[in-house]
């Protein structure tokens, strides 16, 4: 009796694309205002609480994107912040599963800082306006 094996076609490779900056802007920022929104407008149902759960998700998702060449900056301080800002947005997520608006804002004014260390990591080391790398 033969076996007959089949080979399974490779994976694709696919290529990163996107820059630091179109990262924070098309994702980061976006959903950080839905995270901050909760301190303006408390969600009034599951679905408003479910958006706000999922936005905190997409920030760690991008936080975890930018430990990855080419985004990856340094493996010190990049990687730390990056690490802090995954952190606070999984942090915020299981806040938003419990549905406390006070706890999921207050979460996620430590995201700040980080945001905000990573843009002066890049500005310090002269890449463009604060996002993405000059070096090829």
């Amino acid at each position: 009796m033969t076996s007959h094996l089949s080979a399974e076609p490779p994976a694709p490779t696919l290529q990163s694309t996107a820059t630091v900056k179109q990262l924070m802007l098309g994702a980061v920022i976006p959903a950080s205002d839905i995270v901050f929104g909760v301190a303006a407008t408390t969600p009034a149902d599951d679905a408003a609480w479910a958006k706000v759960q999922a936005n905190a998700v997409v920030i760690a998702e991008m936080a975890k994107l930018l430990t990855e060449n080419p985004r990856k900056k340094d493996d010190g301080e990049w990687i730390a912040k990056s690490q802090a800002m995954y952190d606070t947005a999984n942090a915020v997520a299981v806040a938003a599963t419990e549905k406390n608006a006070e706890k999921v804002y207050q979460v996620a004014l430590r995201f700040l800082p980080e945001a905000q260390g990573l843009v002066t990591i890049l500005k310090a080391r002269g890449w463009v306006d604060g996002f993405e790398s000059k070096a090829p």
